[in-house]
């Protein structure tokens, strides 16, 4: 968990989880990642699939905030994938900052910047810096592409 801890704490100042969710709504859905583990910061952002590779859904990045590390990590990521599944997102994920690209999205290439992902109602942590560097890792996101990208 050394180098996740590392990425997450990267500004040096405060922790930032960083969530993707494909979605077919067209309006930012609402997070509620559980009342014990209120980030301090809760931006969010769509981001344009100008090249329609998502099938005309929608992506939207929620960048959670915590000025110090969040007591329980696997629960605030669990939680809040659950909050997208419930908000009915296709897929969502966590990854590192600056790890998102259309042209990438789930892709094995970038299997080892994703540390948790959830469809239907599975949620799989890769909070282990070993297995995100798995093939398992990577053939479960290249599945789970598969369904999104066109």
């Amino acid at each position: 968990m050394d180098r996740l801890r590392a990425a997450l704490t990267w500004s040096g100042t405060d922790v930032t989880l960083s969530m993707f969710v494909v979605s077919p709504h067209p309006t930012v859905p609402p997070l509620e990642p559980g009342s014990d583990y209120q980030p301090d910061q809760l931006r969010t952002y769509e981001l344009e699939d100008e090249r329609g590779l998502l099938a005309g859904r929608h992506v939207y990045e929620y960048d959670l905030g915590w000025k110090d590390w969040p007591a329980d990590l696997d629960q605030v990521v669990t939680d809040s994938l659950v909050s997208a599944l419930r908000e009915g997102a296709v897929v969502a994920w966590f990854g590192f900052e600056g790890s998102f690209d259309f042209e990438h999205v789930l892709h094995p290439d970038i299997a080892s910047q994703v540390y948790a992902v959830a469809a239907g109602e599975a949620v799989r942590l890769a909070l282990d810096d070993e297995y995100r560097l798995s093939t398992e890792w990577e053939r479960l996101l290249a599945e789970l592409r598969d369904r999104v990208v066109r």
